[in-house]
């Protein structure tokens, strides 16, 4: 219930203040993507999960000059050697899908009048991953994107996202873990 009221707590603050998105502006992304194991809580950079198969592909639609939506897809693959125990007795693959809004908050920081050429973006939303079984996910994250080209349809991203689960019976997550992305984005 702490994860939900967070959402919503999130989404309240960035509901008055103004973006740089293009409306109506698609983008696409693909990269790669890394998990980390929540484990009670601690640091999200630590844990890390390896992956063999590290992929992430977003897209992303701006709604208006302040928010925009994004539905991503990653999957990854565990390596053999993620157990203490042992090697693993099948091969085991993460999936997840998630939609969550975006706010762009970068152009308070930089002060660009017009779309800067970094920007920086909060985001909330919902998914669910599967590796055994299928868990829910309250999603909180933000992300950095530095447009390489002079047109803005180019850039590179990195992300973290917070996903929050309930726990499960699952052997390689806890429920709760981060996901790191580093993506290149193509204005459609």
């Amino acid at each position: 219930m702490k994860n939900y009221l967070l959402l919503l707590f999130t989404l309240s603050i960035f509901t008055g203040a103004h973006a740089q998105f293009n409306e109506g502006e698609m983008s696409v992304s693909v990269g790669l993507n890394s998990l980390v194991d929540d484990e009670k809580g601690r640091n999200p950079f630590t844990n890390q999960i390896h992956n063999s198969i590290p992929i992430a592909l977003a897209l992303n639609y701006n709604l208006s000059s302040d928010f925009a939506l994004e539905q991503s897809v990653s999957l990854n693959r565990f390596s053999n050697d993620i157990k203490d125990s042992g090697p693993l007795d099948k091969k085991y693959y993460y999936f997840s899908t998630d939609s969550n809004l975006k706010y762009n908050f970068g152009q308070h920081i930089f002060g660009a009048s017009n779309r800067p050429r970094i920007e920086l973006y909060a985001m909330t939303g919902f998914g669910f991953y599967y590796i055994e079984n299928f868990n829910l996910t309250g999603n909180l994250g933000a992300g950095l994107l530095f447009w390489t080209s002079d047109n803005q349809n180019i850039g590179l991203r990195v992300q973290t996202l917070g996903k929050f689960g309930k726990k499960d019976s699952n052997e390689f997550l806890r429920g709760s873990h981060y996901q790191h992305s580093l993506q290149l984005v193509f204005v459609l």
